[in-house]
Protein backbone atom coordinates (compact mmCIF):
# COMPACT_ATOMS: atom_id res chain seq x y z
CA UNK A 1 0.00 0.00 0.00
CA UNK A 2 2.80 2.43 0.92
CA UNK A 3 4.88 2.33 -2.23
CA UNK A 4 8.31 3.73 -3.01
CA UNK A 5 11.07 4.26 -0.47
CA UNK A 6 8.79 5.27 2.39
CA UNK A 7 9.30 2.74 5.22
CA UNK A 8 6.67 3.10 7.94
CA UNK A 9 7.92 2.94 11.53
CA UNK A 10 4.87 4.23 13.42
CA UNK A 11 1.19 4.99 12.84
CA UNK A 12 -1.57 6.93 14.58
CA UNK A 13 -5.26 7.21 13.71
CA UNK A 14 -7.02 10.48 14.51
CA UNK A 15 -9.84 10.29 17.05
CA UNK A 16 -12.25 11.36 14.31
CA UNK A 17 -11.11 8.33 12.25
CA UNK A 18 -10.55 10.68 9.30
CA UNK A 19 -6.75 10.70 9.18
CA UNK A 20 -3.89 8.22 9.44
CA UNK A 21 -0.49 9.67 10.36
CA UNK A 22 2.56 7.67 9.26
CA UNK A 23 6.05 8.08 10.70
CA UNK A 24 8.89 7.08 8.39
CA UNK A 25 12.36 5.59 8.76
CA UNK A 26 13.70 8.73 7.06
CA UNK A 27 12.00 11.09 9.54
CA UNK A 28 9.09 12.07 7.26
CA UNK A 29 5.57 12.28 8.68
CA UNK A 30 2.92 11.77 6.02
CA UNK A 31 -0.83 12.03 6.61
CA UNK A 32 -3.30 9.84 4.75
CA UNK A 33 -7.05 9.95 4.35
CA UNK A 34 -8.14 7.05 6.57
CA UNK A 35 -11.29 6.32 4.55
CA UNK A 36 -9.79 6.55 1.05
CA UNK A 37 -6.40 5.11 2.15
CA UNK A 38 -4.50 7.65 0.07
CA UNK A 39 -2.45 10.77 0.90
CA UNK A 40 -4.68 13.47 2.42
CA UNK A 41 -5.27 16.16 -0.21
CA UNK A 42 -7.24 18.53 2.05
CA UNK A 43 -4.23 19.49 4.18
CA UNK A 44 -2.71 22.65 2.63
CA UNK A 45 0.87 21.93 3.70
CA UNK A 46 0.88 18.49 2.11
CA UNK A 47 -0.73 19.89 -1.02
CA UNK A 48 2.25 22.28 -1.21
CA UNK A 49 4.73 19.41 -0.69
CA UNK A 50 5.55 20.60 2.84
CA UNK A 51 5.72 17.94 5.53
CA UNK A 52 6.24 17.55 9.26
CA UNK A 53 9.79 16.22 9.63
CA UNK A 54 12.41 14.72 11.93
CA UNK A 55 16.04 14.00 11.09
CA UNK A 56 15.88 10.50 12.60
CA UNK A 57 13.31 7.68 12.40
CA UNK A 58 9.88 8.54 13.77
CA UNK A 59 9.06 5.77 16.26
CA UNK A 60 5.98 7.29 17.94
CA UNK A 61 2.96 9.37 16.93
CA UNK A 62 -0.13 10.45 18.88
CA UNK A 63 -3.07 12.76 18.24
CA UNK A 64 -4.51 14.91 21.02
CA UNK A 65 -8.07 14.07 22.03
CA UNK A 66 -9.50 16.92 19.91
CA UNK A 67 -7.14 16.13 16.98
CA UNK A 68 -5.80 19.70 16.99
CA UNK A 69 -2.29 18.54 17.91
CA UNK A 70 -0.03 15.74 16.72
CA UNK A 71 2.97 14.65 18.81
CA UNK A 72 5.91 12.80 17.26
CA UNK A 73 9.00 11.22 18.76
CA UNK A 74 12.15 9.87 17.14
CA UNK A 75 14.90 7.34 17.75
CA UNK A 76 17.31 9.95 19.17
CA UNK A 77 14.89 11.33 21.75
CA UNK A 78 13.49 14.39 20.01
CA UNK A 79 9.78 15.06 20.59
CA UNK A 80 7.88 17.57 18.49
CA UNK A 81 4.33 18.83 18.91
CA UNK A 82 2.61 20.05 15.74
CA UNK A 83 -0.53 22.04 15.01
CA UNK A 84 -2.20 19.47 12.82
CA UNK A 85 -4.30 21.84 10.68
CA UNK A 86 -1.30 23.73 9.26
CA UNK A 87 1.67 21.48 10.11
CA UNK A 88 3.44 24.15 12.17
CA UNK A 89 5.79 23.07 14.96
CA UNK A 90 4.60 24.38 18.33
CA UNK A 91 6.98 22.70 20.79
CA UNK A 92 10.20 20.70 20.79
CA UNK A 93 11.48 18.56 23.68
CA UNK A 94 14.83 16.84 23.96
CA UNK A 95 14.60 13.52 25.79
CA UNK A 96 17.79 11.64 26.65
CA UNK A 97 16.52 8.37 25.14
CA UNK A 98 14.75 7.19 22.01
CA UNK A 99 10.98 7.69 22.13
CA UNK A 100 8.75 4.65 21.62
CA UNK A 101 5.26 5.89 22.61
CA UNK A 102 3.40 9.11 23.43
CA UNK A 103 0.14 10.27 25.01
CA UNK A 104 -1.49 13.59 25.83
CA UNK A 105 -2.31 13.79 29.55
CA UNK A 106 -5.35 16.09 29.90
CA UNK A 107 -4.70 19.32 27.96
CA UNK A 108 -1.52 20.51 29.64
CA UNK A 109 1.02 17.70 29.63
CA UNK A 110 2.59 15.04 27.44
CA UNK A 111 3.58 11.50 28.46
CA UNK A 112 6.68 10.05 26.79
CA UNK A 113 7.64 6.34 26.91
CA UNK A 114 11.30 5.66 26.21
CA UNK A 115 13.82 3.05 25.12
CA UNK A 116 15.63 3.53 28.44
CA UNK A 117 12.56 1.99 30.23
CA UNK A 118 11.39 5.28 31.73
CA UNK A 119 8.03 7.05 31.51
CA UNK A 120 8.31 10.84 31.55
CA UNK A 121 5.70 13.54 32.02
CA UNK A 122 6.38 16.97 30.48
CA UNK A 123 4.49 20.24 30.72
CA UNK A 124 3.06 20.83 27.27
CA UNK A 125 3.51 24.61 27.31
CA UNK A 126 6.65 24.93 29.44
CA UNK A 127 8.48 21.83 28.21
CA UNK A 128 9.50 21.17 31.83
CA UNK A 129 10.06 17.60 33.02
CA UNK A 130 7.37 17.10 35.69
CA UNK A 131 7.86 13.42 36.53
CA UNK A 132 10.32 10.66 35.61
CA UNK A 133 8.72 7.31 36.40
CA UNK A 134 11.16 4.40 36.62
CA UNK A 135 10.88 0.71 37.40
CA UNK A 136 10.11 -1.06 34.12
CA UNK A 137 12.66 -3.69 33.10
CA UNK A 138 12.13 -3.32 29.35
CA UNK A 139 11.41 -0.55 26.85
CA UNK A 140 7.93 0.96 26.70
CA UNK A 141 5.35 -0.07 24.12
CA UNK A 142 2.37 2.04 25.15
CA UNK A 143 1.25 4.72 27.58
CA UNK A 144 -2.36 5.74 28.18
CA UNK A 145 -3.96 8.24 30.57
CA UNK A 146 -6.81 6.87 32.70
CA UNK A 147 -9.46 8.57 34.81
CA UNK A 148 -8.68 10.15 38.19
CA UNK A 149 -5.14 11.24 37.25
CA UNK A 150 -3.99 7.65 36.69
CA UNK A 151 -1.63 6.51 33.93
CA UNK A 152 -1.21 3.07 32.35
CA UNK A 153 2.17 2.02 30.95
CA UNK A 154 3.11 -1.26 29.26
CA UNK A 155 6.58 -2.57 28.46
CA UNK A 156 7.85 -5.13 25.94
CA UNK A 157 8.43 -7.81 28.62
CA UNK A 158 4.71 -7.88 29.43
CA UNK A 159 4.68 -5.84 32.62
CA UNK A 160 1.91 -3.26 32.92
CA UNK A 161 1.96 -0.56 35.56
CA UNK A 162 -0.72 1.81 36.78
CA UNK A 163 0.62 5.07 38.22
CA UNK A 164 -1.09 7.72 40.31
CA UNK A 165 0.38 10.96 38.99
CA UNK A 166 -0.93 12.93 41.96
CA UNK A 167 0.82 10.75 44.57
CA UNK A 168 4.35 9.99 45.79
CA UNK A 169 5.44 7.31 45.28
CA UNK A 170 3.47 7.14 42.05
CA UNK A 171 3.30 3.36 41.44
CA UNK A 172 -0.17 2.04 42.25
CA UNK A 173 -0.29 -1.44 40.72
CA UNK A 174 1.62 -3.97 38.58
CA UNK A 175 -0.01 -6.48 36.22
CA UNK A 176 1.21 -9.24 33.89
CA UNK A 177 -0.52 -11.04 30.99
CA UNK A 178 -1.22 -14.78 31.44
CA UNK A 179 1.97 -16.85 31.42
CA UNK A 180 4.02 -13.66 31.80
CA UNK A 181 4.18 -13.37 28.01
CA UNK A 182 5.93 -10.53 26.23
CA UNK A 183 3.68 -7.88 24.73
CA UNK A 184 3.50 -7.34 20.98
CA UNK A 185 1.05 -4.46 20.62
CA UNK A 186 0.96 -3.00 24.11
CA UNK A 187 -2.34 -2.62 25.90
CA UNK A 188 -5.35 -0.31 25.94
CA UNK A 189 -7.82 0.56 28.67
CA UNK A 190 -11.52 0.44 27.93
CA UNK A 191 -14.26 2.74 29.21
CA UNK A 192 -14.77 0.57 32.29
CA UNK A 193 -12.21 -1.34 34.36
CA UNK A 194 -10.92 -3.56 31.56
CA UNK A 195 -7.57 -3.81 29.83
CA UNK A 196 -7.17 -5.13 26.28
CA UNK A 197 -3.74 -6.77 26.21
CA UNK A 198 -1.99 -7.94 23.05
CA UNK A 199 0.54 -10.71 23.79
CA UNK A 200 0.69 -13.91 21.72
CA UNK A 201 -3.09 -13.91 22.09
CA UNK A 202 -5.38 -11.02 22.93
CA UNK A 203 -6.74 -10.92 26.47
CA UNK A 204 -9.36 -8.83 28.21
CA UNK A 205 -8.18 -8.37 31.80
CA UNK A 206 -9.85 -6.96 34.88
CA UNK A 207 -7.82 -3.88 35.78
CA UNK A 208 -8.30 -4.35 39.52
CA UNK A 209 -7.58 -8.07 39.94
CA UNK A 210 -5.65 -8.92 36.78
CA UNK A 211 -8.07 -11.82 36.11
CA UNK A 212 -8.67 -12.89 32.49
CA UNK A 213 -12.22 -11.99 31.46
CA UNK A 214 -11.90 -13.13 27.83
CA UNK A 215 -9.26 -14.82 25.69
CA UNK A 216 -9.43 -13.98 21.97
CA UNK A 217 -7.40 -16.55 20.04
CA UNK A 218 -6.66 -16.68 16.34
CA UNK A 219 -8.22 -19.69 14.58
CA UNK A 220 -5.00 -20.06 12.58
CA UNK A 221 -2.90 -20.06 15.79
CA UNK A 222 -1.11 -16.95 14.55
CA UNK A 223 0.53 -14.49 16.92
CA UNK A 224 -1.50 -11.31 17.46
CA UNK A 225 0.38 -8.08 16.77
CA UNK A 226 -2.22 -5.41 17.58
CA UNK A 227 -5.61 -5.08 19.27
CA UNK A 228 -7.69 -1.98 19.97
CA UNK A 229 -11.18 -1.09 21.22
CA UNK A 230 -13.44 0.74 18.78
CA UNK A 231 -14.23 4.36 19.58
CA UNK A 232 -17.67 3.45 20.96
Amino acid sequence: MFSGDFKVQSVAVSNSSLYLALGGLDGLIEVWDYIAMSPAEDLPYQAADLYMLHVKSVLALRFSRDDKLLASGDSEGLVRVWKFADGKKLRELEVSSGVTCLAFQASNSLVVGCLDKSVRLYGLKSGTLLKNLKGHDSFLLSVQPLADNLLLSAAEDGEMRIWNLAAEPSLLKQLKPPGKQALFGGCQAGTGRELLVCARSVYLLDMDSGAVLQDYKSHQQEEMLLARFSGD
